[in-house]
């Protein structure tokens, strides 16, 4: 839909108010259809918007562009630091850096002699909008639900769909989706925030080479 104003509008200043809660709200109200929902032309032009003169749109535009322009420039900064951060981690995790006062060789050891590692036994339908624990599903989403399964220290990641992508830390009282590893039960010597970080960082690749590949990727 071509919005092509019939008198002296600041095309910024529509462009802001089209996109505010206001006018949202009054589309969503308006959408039609299940599948695929869709709005007609009439209801588009029924949308009431505040419309001062015209000076202070521009001035209202160009007030949000500056916060539009700062807000990219902090994102920038901070997928900046995002990146050193991520190197560091890559160091510190796999020994290339030391801090001060460590030093001797690191041991490799597999991650199931050192956890249990297992899935849940709870479905997505369980889930409860005002749930007391929280419920970790095979999404980044953390869902909540009204009972507990586990009381301990556990890592969470999916069995299928987001492998690699998606790791949860909890300690205390959650529950888990059928399709969702557990690692707990952590050796007396190992850091369980440690093994946490290090798969998030270095996970995905020894995932991508083991997973099995079907309409949706799994891990055994």
């Amino acid at each position: 839909i071509i919005f092509s104003p019939t008198i002296k509008t600041d095309s910024n200043y529509l462009g802001y108010i089209l996109n505010s809660s206001s006018s949202m709200d009054q589309k969503s109200s308006s959408a039609q259809g299940d599948s695929v929902v869709h709005i007609s032309v009439d209801s588009i032009r029924n949308i009431q918007i505040p419309l001062p003169d015209f000076l202070e749109q521009q001035a209202i535009a160009d007030a949000l562009t500056k916060v539009d322009n700062l807000i990219t420039s902090l994102t920038k900064v901070i997928e900046k630091k995002k990146l050193i951060k991520k190197g560091a981690m890559q160091k510190l995790l796999s020994g290339e850096m030391r801090l001060d006062g460590f030093e001797g060789e690191w041991i490799k050891i597999k991650l199931g002699d050192i956890s249990s590692i297992k899935t849940g036994s709870r479905n997505v339908e369980e889930h409860s909008a005002n749930g007391k624990y929280p419920f970790f599903v095979r999404s980044k989403e953390v869902m909540k639900i009204n009972t507990f399964s586990y009381d301990e220290e556990a890592i969470l990641v999916p069995g299928e769909g987001g492998i690699g992508e998606i790791f949860h830390y909890v300690n205390g009282k959650f529950d888990v989706h059928q399709r969702v590893y557990k690692i707990s039960d952590f050796n007396d010597k190992v850091n369980a925030l440690f093994i946490y970080w290090y798969m998030i960082i270095f996970f995905g690749e020894y995932a991508k080479e083991n997973t099995v590949k079907a309409t949706v990727d799994s891990l055994r």
